[in-house]
């Protein structure tokens, strides 16, 4: 015979609903224990060195390789080329003066990504996103940032996107703003 059955009926009430109560109890600690964002804010607070995500000056850099798409402007994407140096400064001082995003949007657009190889050997990888205008949103190994300054007059996604253009025509003598066609 049951055990379940011996128990008064009352007893069984008891029993049961504080079965279900503990088990409400466990399912809500686990789901917060287990919650991305629980996670991320503890991994922000004590593990992550951001000077490991600093971008070297223009005269640490050995190479930067990029690819732009999905132009707001309409233009064309550009395929995946080696920067030519002399752009280097234009791009290392866009992303300078730049902040930890404590609270970033995630649903930015991501417009561009380039692979920074450093005298010392580092690789840093940097995707930028539009958001429509002012400073610019990028991210460094996956860690978002905001650059801040006082003087953003235009949107700087797009301005680091026309360097980038620039310098795949002086490399390519292709023009990469031709605007993209219906059927692509």
């Amino acid at each position: 015979m049951c055990i379940f059955r011996q128990i008064s009926l009352r007893r069984r009430a008891t029993l049961v609903l504080s079965l279900i109560v503990v088990g409400y109890c466990c399912t809500i600690a686990l789901t917060h224990a287990q919650s991305p964002y629980t996670a991320i804010a503890k991994v922000r607070i004590t593990d992550i060195n951001y000077t490991d995500f600093a971008i070297p000056p223009a005269a640490e850099i050995e190479k930067i390789v990029a690819e732009v798409y999905d132009s707001p402007s309409g233009y064309a994407d550009v395929p995946q080329f080696e920067v030519p140096d002399f752009f280097y400064p234009q791009i290392t001082e866009l992303l300078k003066v730049a902040v930890v995003d404590p609270e970033p949007v995630l649903t930015y657009h991501e417009i561009g990504s380039m692979r920074i190889l450093s005298k010392n050997g580092s690789v840093r990888r940097v995707c930028w996103y539009w958001q429509g205008k002012g400073s610019l949103k990028f991210s460094v190994q996956g860690v978002r940032y905001y650059r801040s300054t006082d003087e953003v007059k235009a949107d700087e996604a797009l301005k680091l996107d026309a360097i980038l253009r620039a310098g795949f025509q002086w490399k390519t003598g292709l023009d990469s703003t031709r605007v993209r066609s219906a059927e692509q």
